[in-house]
């Protein structure tokens, strides 16, 4: 999901303790997406092609790779 494909901040209004953001790789072009609440931090591995491989508290997150 590339920054242009998140919803917009006034979309998420009903929800306004999460915040959607991208983190984007360098070295391997890939690009993740997740909703995060507040004063939370997302913490995750990937691996050198980009691919996920562990996700801190994986229940409580969704995080989309492109």
């Amino acid at each position: 999901m590339s920054p242009e494909q998140l919803p917009a901040l006034d979309a998420l209004e009903d929800q306004p303790a999460k915040l959607m953001d991208t983190v984007a790789e360098l070295d391997n072009e890939a690009t993740y997406a997740f909703a995060l609440e507040k004063e939370r931090s997302v913490l995750f591995a990937a691996d050198a092609l980009g691919n996920l491989i562990s996700v801190y508290r994986p229940k409580e997150v969704h995080i989309e790779r492109s």
